[in-house]
């Protein structure tokens, strides 16, 4: 429905932008215009996302995509709840990568 819709479109917005910044710390350049999709492939290549996390973002873009240009009858609230807890995880797992590369 509309709301799962709304969950993976901000969803995905928010996990882009924290993306763009990790990806920054770890790469070590800004990612300039990459997609998601080109942000996790790269990242991937280089092993620097655990599989889980890799997983998550892989499963909120893609129920993103199909809520926001497909048919969002498919997405369920379960997947919305599902997207929320790992997008947490993949937060706190992000924080920590940002954290780390921190001048302290």
């Amino acid at each position: 429905g509309l709301r799962q819709v709304v969950v993976f479109v901000q969803l995905g917005k928010h996990l882009e932008q924290l993306l763009k910044q990790v990806y920054e710390v770890l790469v070590g350049r800004d990612p300039g215009r990459m997609s998601l999709f080109e942000m996790l492939s790269e990242l991937n290549e280089y092993n620097y996302l655990p599989e889980p996390i890799a997983q998550h973002l892989h499963s909120v873009r893609t129920l993103g995509n199909i809520a926001a240009h497909g048919d969002s009858s498919g997405v369920t609230s379960d997947d919305a709840a599902m997207a929320v807890l790992g997008a947490l995880r993949t937060a706190e797992w992000a924080e920590g990568q940002i954290l780390l590369d921190s001048p302290r």
